[in-house]
């Protein structure tokens, strides 16, 4: 009997996305982009066919292209004491404890397009969309910070309509007194269809 992991073709994705905590200077956003494995099955590497033919989920996860639109980005703080930052998949921040949030800069979700080209894979449920978590978020020189509690505007159960994009938030953990710079880091998304 093959099971039912074995039916599933897990598609993971890294998103190099870029996270800004800026205690001082102006707001950057880090360009992002997408690292995927090459040869057959890889993303965007999957069987050829015409659109007539009825998507599946091994044809759909093997043509799932995603691409980075908008960076995570938290704006402008400072932290005179420890606390968290969160933003939402509707780009809405909030902070906890001792940070303060202060006007200006980007904030904003994580936002990706997908495709399943030529497959019209619309309609199908989605089996896994998931965020590896935490991730870590250095400045360059040293400092650290960890992002956590990701949340997914498409949840597992959910149908694909590759005309809604999919957006990704999450709270980023901040130290008192926390170095001042841009931090950057990646995520690595999993998302495969039913």
């Amino acid at each position: 009997m093959i099971s039912r992991s074995s039916k599933l073709i897990l598609k993971r994705f890294i998103l190099s996305i870029g996270y800004a905590l800026l205690l001082a200077g102006p707001p950057q956003l880090i360009p992002q982009s997408i690292a995927a494995p090459a040869g057959p099955g890889a993303m965007g590497g999957g069987p050829v066919c015409p659109p007539a033919c009825p998507p599946n989920p091994a044809n759909c996860d093997a043509n799932l292209v995603i691409s980075s639109m908008q960076s995570l980005s938290f704006g402008t703080m400072a932290a005179p004491a420890a606390g968290t930052v969160t933003v939402d998949i509707n780009s809405i921040r909030s902070a906890t404890g001792g940070v303060v949030l202060i006007p200006g800069g980007t904030v904003s979700a994580a936002t990706f397009n997908m495709t399943t080209t030529p497959y019209n894979c619309a309609g199908r449920p989605v089996v896994i969309v998931n965020v590896d978590s935490p991730a870590t978020l250095t400045n360059g020189v040293g400092a650290t910070m960890s992002i956590d509690n990701f949340i997914t505007s498409l949840i597992s159960g959910d149908v694909f309509d590759p005309a809604i994009p999919l957006t990704v938030g999450g709270t980023l953990n901040v130290g008192a007194l926390q170095a001042p710079g841009t931090y950057s880091g990646s995520i690595l998304v999993t998302v495969t269809f039913q």
